[in-house]
């Protein structure tokens, strides 16, 4: 299908939501001085993942211009050409129109034939909101006009093919995202000394940082963290107090005298500040 340089076009586009991405792709339009009509942004129902939907002018080969180009950027998951597809469109918008006595009733049978609604009444004026694709909303707009608009409030269009596009994509996605989550996750094992007093202050800070007492002694209990590097470097921080002995991060063998354990895990040093300086170098 041959497009006319002046037809409006709708790309969707999912993205990663990190600072910048959207300032990105704006830049990159701008800079190659392709036409944005309007373009929105909102979180989806996945935490991270952003839906982009932009509405711009141009024949078929700047189309595929944009296009390629908006898929080169990072962050950028998936960009979906609406040219080809059946899709849903919609689009809100909030209009302040004069009304006055006389045309109070004619405004409202509008508003009525439209499926718009009053948000706002004052003595000169109404407030209208309607949700509908670009030809509803330039409609209503048209026929607004002949008893004076005030002001207009349009939210820019919203996007949604009527098949599942993305979903292969979702899913590399959150897995890719996923595996990331789970690279800077460490667990280490702590053995720290107690007494009757000390006791149930330990528990305490073990509970805050979500860990688990995985061996207990007369005089000593080994704890089990996990979390980043700062959640593992806090809970020592608190722990040294009471007098850290070992360290164990994962790196296949056990604790010391600690045949209960099942999992290997790496050896054992001394709590001590050389030791402490050298695994910060190291993680």
């Amino acid at each position: 299908m041959e497009i006319k340089s002046n037809q409006k076009q709708t790309i969707g586009i999912l993205v990663e939501n990190r600072p910048g991405v959207l300032a990105r792709i704006v830049g990159l339009l701008s800079g190659r001085s392709f036409n944005i009509e309007n373009i929105t942004a909102a979180e989806t129902h996945e935490p991270g993942i952003t839906r982009i939907t932009l509405v711009t002018t141009g024949d078929d080969q700047v189309m595929d211009q944009i296009i390629n180009q908006l898929r080169r950027l990072i962050n950028v998951i998936k960009v979906v050409d609406f040219r080809e597809k059946d899709f849903v469109d919609r689009e809100m918008a909030l209009i302040k129109v004069n009304a006055e006595g006389p045309n109070r009733a004619e405004i409202l049978r509008i508003v009525d034939t439209f499926r718009a609604k009053i948000v706002d009444v004052s003595p000169h004026f109404y407030t209208l909101e309607i949700t509908g694709n670009e030809s509803k909303i330039s409609a209503i707009i048209d026929l607004l006009k002949g008893f004076g608009i005030v002001e207009i409030a349009r939210t820019g269009k919203a996007a949604l093919a009527r098949t599942r596009l993305l979903e292969f994509e979702r899913e590399q996605f959150l897995a890719s995202e996923e595996k990331a989550a789970q690279s800077l996750t460490k667990t280490a094992l702590i053995k720290v000394s107690v007494d009757p007093q000390s006791r149930g202050e330990i528990l305490r800070i073990v509970d805050l940082f979500r860990g688990r007492v995985v061996e207990a002694g007369a005089d000593s209990c080994t704890v089990e963290v996990s979390g980043n590097e700062s959640a593992i470097s806090g809970i020592l921080e608190l722990l040294k107090d009471f007098g850290v002995s070992h360290i164990a991060r994962p790196r296949r063998t056990t604790v010391e005298d600690s045949t209960k354990l099942e999992f290997q895990w790496g050896d054992l040093l001394p709590f001590t500040e050389k030791a402490v300086v050298a695994r910060s170098k190291k993680h």
